[in-house]
This record gives structure tokens, sequence and C-alpha cells, in this order.
């Protein structure tokens, strides 16, 4: 077992081509104001620049470890990342995105002095335009939540951009089944685990990369879709203690199965047919349970969406 370094925060960053980006990322990463930290750069079978530029960095600081794996996805590489820590606090950064200048040192200086088991910082895209926890909390504001106090899952829909305590993840790792909803779901699980107390800091210190092109938003619809689906289906199950939270969650749940559903419907869902029954039936629980739109039309919508989009099918055949 090795030594944990006290006050120590350790980075976690799956690097998997990226060469335009990383170096702003690292550069992000080893200039904060805050110092105490290991810069973990896990390579997972990059097949251009990037290992080369991550090897370029660990020249000039050593403070960067490299672990280069062959390719098997981000949950992979932030597991091997894990491994390897040896911070008394563990974060994690996409290689695409990058950090304000005192991200750390607000972070730290967060979890630290209000004693509590984890802090989320606010977001902003490459445009400025702020993310899912400025919905909840105006950027100039912090407020400590307790697990009851929390009504959505906006604080959790990532890792990247929380500072987690290395005693309460101990031993948890990511769904490498998961090809989406595997942060959200690690998020979750690290703070509903037990009583803990959540840090949010609405001032967007982390940055995030939306649009390039092998950025995990522009996996598959289908498969993001059905991954998400059995994401948060756990997650449910996770928050069901707290009434809000788990509505929230199941309505999420809802409405990824009405997407794919319908996509299903619009590529001819008799090429998927295992899918298909899958989600209506899941569909079918799920408002037998209460979760169907408020909306009058929206409701009466997917009612004939999901009921009667066969037989309709069915009678323009046999009409022909």
């Amino acid at each position: 077992m090795c030594d944990i370094i006290k006050d120590c925060i350790s980075v976690i960053v799956p690097v998997y081509n990226v060469e335009k980006y990383l170096g702003r990322c690292i550069e992000s990463i080893i200039g904060q104001t805050y110092h105490n930290i290991e810069i973990i750069l896990v390579d997972d079978g990059s097949t251009d620049d990037s290992l080369s530029i991550c090897k370029e960095y660990a020249i000039k600081d050593d403070r960067i470890k490299i672990i280069h794996k062959e390719n098997a996805g981000v949950s992979s590489a932030r597991n091997v990342g894990l491994k390897n820590t040896k911070g008394e606090f563990i974060t994690f950064v996409d290689s695409d995105d990058y950090i304000k200048l005192t991200c750390f040192e607000k972070m730290i200086n967060g979890i630290k002095n209000n004693d509590v088991d984890m802090v989320v910082v606010g977001w902003e895209d490459e445009e400025g335009i702020l993310g899912y926890i400025n919905k909840n909390i105006d950027i100039d504001s912090k407020k400590i939540y307790m697990q009851d106090e929390i009504s959505n899952l906006n604080f959790f829909h990532t890792v990247w951009g929380h500072l987690f305590k290395r005693i309460n993840i101990k031993g948890q790792l990511f769904d490498e089944e998961l090809i989406y909803g595997e942060d959200t779901l690690f998020a979750v699980q690290s703070f509903y685990k037990k009583n803990n107390q959540l840090l949010v800091i609405g001032e967007p210190l982390y940055v995030y990369m939306m649009s390039r092109e092998n950025s995990a938003t522009n996996l598959s619809s289908n498969k993001k879709n059905m991954s998400l689906i059995k994401a948060y289906n756990e997650i449910s199950f996770l928050v069901k203690p707290y009434k809000e939270m788990y509505v929230s969650a199941k309505n999420i749940e809802k409405d990824y199965c009405f997407t794919i559903y319908l996509k299903l419907l619009k590529n001819g869902y008799k090429n998927d047919k295992k899918h298909y029954y899958f989600l209506k039936y899941e569909l079918f629980k799920l408002r037998l349970q209460g979760y169907r739109p408020k909306n009058k039309l929206e409701n009466l919508v997917e009612i004939l969406y999901i009921y009667f989009y066969p037989v309709f099918q069915y009678y323009l055949k046999i009409k022909k």
C-alpha cells in the first residue's frame, strides 16, 4: 500500500488523440496557484502525437507521471489513474478541457475550511456559456448542501470540476461497460453511499470543450442513450431514499427511453426488436409509476407513439 501524500491533489487526465488541445490542458494544470499536486496522464493508446506531448511535459515538470496503455475507453483510463494515485484528494480533468488559474486552490480551501466531503465548481464552455451547476447557484455564490437538500442531478453530471476526498472513494471504480453516464454514476455513488456534505462553488473555474470530434458527445446516439438508461436506472436506485432526487432521476431515465424509442421507430424498429421491446416495456412501467409529461399535449403524443404507433403502421400497410 502506497503512502498517502497529505494535502496533495491527484489530478487524473485520460488522454486519447488530443494533440491539438493537450498542451493547453497540461499548461493550465501545471500553472495552478496551488502547487501540491501530482498529475497522472493516462494515454489510452493514442495514435497521434499525444504521448509525445505528454513526455515533453514530463521532462519539464517532475509532478507529471505518464501511464501508457492499450485503448479501452475513458472509464478504463480513469480507473488506471485511480489505482496509481497517492494524493489525499482526487480530481479529474479531461484532456481537451482546461481549468482556470485558481481552480485547485479554491477547491482545496473549500473542502478543508468547510469540513465537507466533496466540492464541485461551476463550469462554462469555450464560448462562455454556463453549465448545469449555475441553474442552481449564482456564479458569485457558495453553498453547502446535505443529501436531502439536493433536488436534481445538476451537481453530478460529470466528475471533472469535482474534488473528492480519497477516503470517500476508496475502492470505487468507473463502470467500464457504460460508454456514457458513467461519470454521473460515479459522482452519485461517491456522494450518496454515506451521509456526505457537498460544497458548491458557483464560479466557473472549469472550461469544457464541447465541439471536439472524438468527444463523448459525438458518440453514436443509440449507444449513448442505451448507456444512459442503464446508468440512470442505477442512479435512481442509489437516490431512492431522497424523494425529489429520485423523481428527477426517474424522469431523466424516462426521457432517454422515449428519445431512443422514437429513433428506433424512425429508423425501422423491426431491425432492432430487442431494444424496441425493452424500451416499450420500460416506458409502460415508468408511465404506470407516474413518470409522464405534465403538459397534456406532450402526454398525448407520448401515448400515441407508445401504444398506437404499431397499430397505425399496420393500418397504413393494409390500406395500401
